[in-house]
């Protein structure tokens, strides 16, 4: 093989590890969407039992707070996602193009 189809190869072979990268990353992402589903579920729960006065609407207003942040958390896990599945669907065009050329 020339130095020409070699370097074509490579680049081939990153645009594929990118992908495997991206695929990764969304898992690790949708396990952190998980977790923080769960603890959203315990949060919630756990204002149910609490009442409005004293101390308990103090850390009542407390894990409305944390709720929030679990929720803006969880808009930028979703927009990560959608970013990477867009990054690897260019990634895959790219490829196709590149073995039709390759084939022709």
């Amino acid at each position: 093989m020339d130095a020409a189809t070699l370097a074509r190869l490579k680049a081939l072979l990153d645009e594929h590890q990118g992908i495997a990268n991206n695929q990764a990353e969304i898992a690790r992402l949708q396990q952190e969407r998980d977790g923080i589903y769960r603890q959203q579920e315990q949060l919630r729960q756990n204002m149910a039992a609490l009442g409005q006065a004293g101390e308990e609407g103090t850390l009542r207003k407390t894990l409305f707070t944390q709720l929030g942040a679990g929720i803006t958390r969880l808009s930028a896990i979703d927009a990560r996602i959608a970013e990477l599945n867009a990054d690897s669907q260019a990634r895959q065009a790219r490829i196709d193009a590149a073995l039709k050329s390759l084939g022709s």
